[in-house]
């Protein structure tokens, strides 16, 4: 889970800093250069102006699902889970 840990660390970066600074702080967990630089594209992509604070939030969200399925993953039937898009709550709520 390193990498989709990093990749929600750089959406917040990104949501408070702008390119340059967030590139510097990634810089300390990814240390080759152009890595790093697609780790920061990726998360300011979309942005017409990358010198302002936002990203792209669609990890972190990827992030945060993953970690309440493992969270509650003694409790989930997976294959059920992943038959159909459902959600969490939703497969919960049909369990009871």
């Amino acid at each position: 889970m390193y990498i989709p840990a990093l990749l929600y660390y750089a959406v917040c970066q990104a949501m408070t800093c702008s390119f340059c600074d967030t590139f510097k702080s990634l810089q300390k967990y990814i240390t080759d250069f152009d890595d790093c630089w697609i780790q920061t594209l990726r998360v300011k992509r979309g942005l017409t102006d990358t010198s302002k604070p936002g990203g792209f939030c669609k990890d972190q969200a990827t992030f945060d699902g993953s970690m309440r399925i493992l969270e509650r993953r003694n409790e989930i039937h997976i294959p059920a889970l992943f038959a159909g898009k459902v959600s969490l709550e939703t497969y919960f709520n049909c369990e009871e």
